[in-house]
């Protein structure tokens, strides 16, 4: 038999083994949710990852400046490494699942978004500051606690 006769006969086999298997676990389809609610969490999800993700690039910018900014008052939340989640959207069953991971991920994402643009202000701030103007900045923040 020629190679594209023998696949034909497996195909055929294939089909008639899988028509005399009784559904297992596997072989039943499952819905999940579709529509606009799911693209939002996908969404969202892609976007905690790109804000992550920057967060990470300005901390490690700005990690050689962190006891300057700590004396000037920078929140010590913003040298912590963010929460990673799943590299995967996860898939949902049902409306109401999906309706609550958005509404609670929504706040996440934009939590964030906002201390990412904060970081990259930081550190651009200051990179561009002159070392007499970073002086300067310190000496009035240490007057300031006096």
């Amino acid at each position: 038999m020629r190679k594209s006769e023998l696949s034909a006969v497996g195909t055929e086999r294939g089909c008639a083994d899988a028509r005399r298997r009784k559904p297992g676990p596997s072989m039943i389809p499952t819905e999940t949710v579709d529509g606009p609610r799911t693209t939002r969490a996908a969404s969202s999800h892609s976007r905690y990852h790109n804000a992550r993700n920057e967060v990470l690039k300005w901390q490690a910018e700005i990690m050689p400046h962190r006891p300057q900014l700590a004396i000037i008052g920078a929140p010590v939340g913003y040298f912590q490494e963010p929460e990673a989640i799943a590299s995967v959207a996860p898939s949902f069953f049902n409306v109401e699942e999906c309706d609550a991971f958005n509404t609670k991920f929504g706040h996440k994402v934009a939590d964030i978004e906002t201390k990412a643009t904060t970081i990259k202000d930081y550190c651009q701030q200051w990179t561009r500051l002159t070392l007499e103007q970073q002086n300067r900045k310190l000496i009035m923040a240490i007057a300031d606690r006096i």
